[in-house]
């Protein structure tokens, strides 16, 4: 009875109550449920917080901006010189100008920080002889390619090169996370929702099937990427089962020494 009262009375609400029940509110690349998205913030508000991380954490930003005609006009002589000599393997998209649009995003992510993860020490920002308009906001420190990329593999355009030398900042934190200009903080979050007072950095993976995605003929330079550095993983330590899920589109918290070590 009290249904049909709220379907006569709200239906609106009603409808809304239907909808939510046969289609759960999920979460980002995660795909949880409301209710279970509750149970981690209870998680993290009573038991991680219980020894607080006094680690030093920074943050650390790969940028372009691709409305400076010096950027794309070098990016573009390089891209037709591996056309030109026939040394290109890569995906259609990989080159795409949709890849390095700007749309000022960095300016509210960076903002989105400031609000939600006020602890944070510095925020680095690492560009291709670009300056971005951060005017209103401190302790930004800009880094060039060449300031942390070996000359050798200079210049590039490639995500994944530049990420390989993010542990090369100088004055960067042992302890850093990093971000790209399309993520954003949309609540409050604490030090420990990134590294565990011993150190351990959380990881956040995705609910997609490596191989469902190869299957599907679904090939991208992410996915392929992912499907390398699965292999790695495996060859190096030796395991004796495949890596099928990718990390999903987000923060990354990462340990400086990792790097150096891996090197």
């Amino acid at each position: 009875m009290s249904k049909i009262r709220k379907m006569i009375n709200n239906p609106g609400i009603f409808v809304r109550d239907y909808l939510i029940k046969k289609h759960p509110i999920s979460f980002g690349g995660y795909k949880i449920s409301l209710k279970d998205e509750e149970a981690v913030e209870h998680y993290e508000s009573n038991i991680l917080h219980c020894n607080n991380n006094d680690n030093d954490i920074d943050v650390v930003y790969t940028w372009v901006n691709d409305n400076d005609s010096n950027w794309t006009n070098k990016k573009n002589y390089f891209y037709n010189q591996l056309i030109e000599k026939k040394q290109h393997q890569y995906f259609n998209d990989s080159a795409s100008n949709a890849r390095f649009n700007n749309h000022n995003e960095l300016y509210f992510s960076i903002k989105s920080i400031r609000k939600y993860a006020p602890w944070v020490r510095n925020i680095y920002i690492i560009t291709d002889g670009q300056t971005p308009n951060l005017d209103n906001f401190e302790k930004i420190i800009i880094i060039d390619h060449k300031d942390i990329i070996d000359s050798e593999f200079l210049p590039t355009f490639n995500s994944h090169v530049i990420e390989a030398f993010l542990h090369k900042v100088k004055g960067l934190s042992k302890y850093f996370i990093y971000f790209n200009d399309d993520v954003f903080l949309a609540k409050p979050v604490s030090k420990e929702h990134f590294f565990r007072v011993n150190g351990l950095a959380s990881f956040f993976l995705s609910n997609r099937s490596l191989k469902r995605q190869v299957k599907a003929g679904h090939i991208t330079p992410t996915l392929q990427a992912s499907i390398n550095s699965a292999k790695l993983i495996k060859d190096k330590l030796g395991l004796d089962f495949d890596i099928d899920t990718p990390l999903t589109h987000t923060y990354i918290p990462l340990n400086k020494d990792i790097f150096i070590d891996g090197h």
